[in-house]
């Protein structure tokens, strides 16, 4: 099974496990449909890191349904979140949140609206679509034409959820959630780390030449 924490395929042990069945009934009476509930507590052998799982079973349908807790599309949020601006953090937590509960259209859709409040906050400026918006972020300096390809394939996950409904496997979230903090990061974070690694850095010597060193 998946762990959230090794990211990859790992062996788990059963900490704790329950079952409970009930037979569906109409009008209070039995149909002959049995529902078969199994609950799980389960430890990931590589790290320890905990997941619940839930099973239904039915004695009218083949297959079973299946929901973790975390779900495998869950992630942890930069530990450098609190240096965005008010706004991205709070779109970046909802984002999460849908992750959180396996709701991968919300979180594309909310990835999307990080990446257009992004550009406004940073150019100052709305000129109505997304593509202008774009382009007018790259030509401010904010974007290299490399990282636009990357975040147009990012955006275009969040417009299919948007206009299409479409679901996005877990390793495509997470791609497009690397690339969404990457941009966060370089826009709102870096910039400040470097100002204040270079206030630190000593002066060099007056009358030396770089060749001195």
């Amino acid at each position: 099974m998946h762990c959230n924490r090794c990211l990859q395929e790992t062996n788990h042990k059963v900490l704790f496990s329950h079952e409970r069945s009930e037979e569906d009934e109409i009008d209070g009476e039995p149909v002959g449909i049995t529902f078969t509930d199994s609950y799980s507590l389960l430890e990931c052998l590589g790290c320890g890191d905990l997941t619940f799982r839930w099973k239904q079973t039915s004695s009218a349908f083949e297959g079973e349904q299946t929901a973790l807790f975390p779900p495998r599309t869950s992630r942890s949020i930069p530990k450098w979140e609190l240096q965005l601006p008010l706004e991205i953090q709070e779109l970046l937590r909802e984002v999460y949140n849908a992750l959180h509960v396996d709701g991968r259209r919300l979180a594309m859709m909310g990835a999307r609206t990080i990446v257009e409040r992004t550009m406004i906050l940073k150019t100052g400026n709305d000129l109505g679509t997304f593509e202008k918006n774009l382009c007018d972020f790259q030509d401010a300096g904010f974007l290299s034409k490399r990282n636009r390809e990357f975040l147009q394939t990012a955006l275009e996950v969040g417009h299919a959820a948007a206009h299409r409904a479409h679901s996005a496997e877990p390793d495509v979230i997470n791609t497009v959630m690397d690339i969404i903090e990457n941009l966060l990061q370089a826009v709102f974070v870096l910039g400040d780390e470097a100002q204040r690694i270079r206030t630190r850095i000593p002066s060099r010597p007056r009358g030396l030449r770089v060749s001195d060193f």
